[in-house]
């Protein structure tokens, strides 16, 4: 089996194999922007991928600070906007309003146009330097909120319904109020300058945004975009969360190790909702793939019943699924995980396994072990992983355990 590695135990492993960019101490291993761009893109086909996980970063790190600018700060600053009033020269038909200019009026008269006067009249504005960076700042942010609502990438739910209510409150700002007769400017020192000294509370936030976005996402940092991705999007904020991605990777890591030197080619996916799988090993006819959090065996037998009698469409979703087919006949194998120091709680995750053996077994191996449970605490698991069993446990110290693998090895075989 694998080495543990100690003394920290499944986090410290995580934070030592987890790719660039998602964990808290990712900057120790930063790629260049080029590089973790050009990574995402194999992954993904999408070669944006990088700029939109720094600016979901950057957004849901900063979620509390962003309510607080767009929700209060602004709203209240455009009560007291401040102005400035020039006076404006004006030529003016019929008669005039204003301070009247004699010298260009009496020239106009000269020139024949008696029926024109020359004046000055004052003008507001709202074109202040501090004015024109929290413009440009709100501008900006709903320009980031907005695209990243329109690519896909916020949740419904939590921070992605917060940061779209914001987008909506940015555009209503920007363009029902006296924000809009703000012009757009192209920022100096002098704008930034006037923001810091104004005294609205929205002034040094719009400063503080403007730092953010030009550190964060229009510099080129490797240790500062590997901080700011850690700080929000990709760093699983929940344990649960990531024990699960450490004995996904785990997993992964062992099946490279065992059967790469056999002849077998890797490739990786991402570790997102969307994709169908997250590794996948191949020679031949024989493929060896790794879900995630996917339901990937379709419905089972209580799935149909539930259907049929509740009208309920869910499909059950094995944390991890393991599959080995040869010629297009696939079987399984499936894993529960439960980050817990929980004796009742164990058990529970045993019995969900369990379930999960009974509700898919015509779909799982055939010989060995059928259903697993991890589970985070070693003092949980006193027995020791028997092949003859159809449902298993281990913990994380003991994962993965070598018979684990000679079953998938043998079903590739079996097949």
């Amino acid at each position: 089996m694998i080495a543990v590695s100690e003394p920290a135990g499944w986090e410290t492993w995580l934070g030592g194999r987890f790719p660039g960019y998602l964990l808290p101490d990712s900057h120790r291993h930063a790629l260049t922007a080029e590089e973790a761009g050009r990574f995402l893109a194999r992954l993904t086909g999408r070669p944006g991928d990088l700029r939109s996980l720094l600016a979901v970063s950057l957004l849901k790190g900063h979620e509390e600070d962003l309510v607080r600018f767009v929700s209060r700060e602004l709203p209240a600053v455009v009560r007291v906007l401040p102005q400035l009033t020039e006076r404006v020269r004006l030529e003016q038909e019929g008669g005039f309003r204003g301070r009247l200019d004699i010298r260009a009026t009496l020239a106009l008269h000269a020139a024949g146009h008696e029926t024109r006067f020359v004046a000055s009249v004052p003008r507001r504005h709202f074109d202040r330097p501090e004015n024109l960076l929290l413009v440009w700042v709100a501008r900006r942010l709903h320009g980031e909120l907005s695209a990243l609502r329109e690519s896909g990438l916020l949740p419904r739910t939590g921070y992605g319904q917060t940061l779209s209510e914001s987008a909506d409150r940015l555009h209503f700002l920007l363009e029902a109020t006296i924000l809009r007769q703000v012009s757009t400017a192209i920022l100096t020192e002098r704008e930034l300058t006037a923001a810091k000294a104004a005294r609205h509370p929205a002034y040094a936030s719009a400063s503080a945004w403007w730092h953010l976005m030009r550190d964060v996402l229009d510099g080129d940092d490797p240790r500062r975009n590997a901080e700011a991705v850690a700080e929000g999007a990709l760093w699983p904020t929940q344990p649960e969360t990531r024990f699960e991605i450490a004995v996904v990777l785990r997993l992964v890591e062992a099946l490279v190790h065992r059967l790469v030197p056999r002849g077998f080619l890797v490739e990786h996916g991402l570790i997102h909702a969307k994709r169908h799988d997250v590794c996948w090993l191949t020679r031949g006819d024989d493929v060896v793939t790794i879900h995630y959090n996917q339901a990937a065996l379709g419905p089972g037998p209580s799935d149909q019943a539930a259907r049929h009698y509740l009208g309920q469409q869910g499909t059950l979703r094995p944390d991890v699924l393991v599959s080995v087919s040869r010629g297009g006949s696939e079987r399984s194998m499936v894993f529960e995980v439960k980050h817990t120091d929980s004796d009742s709680y164990a058990r529970q995750g045993f019995e969900e396994a369990a379930f999960y053996r009974y509700e898919f077994c015509d779909r799982l191996l055939a010989e060995g072990p059928q259903a697993v449970l991890v589970v985070s605490s070693d003092r949980l698991v006193r027995g020791a992983p028997r092949v003859s069993d159809r449902v298993i446990a281990v913990g994380w110290g003991q994962f993965v355990p070598e018979m684990l693998l000679d079953t998938l090895e043998r079903a590739l075989r079996a097949q």
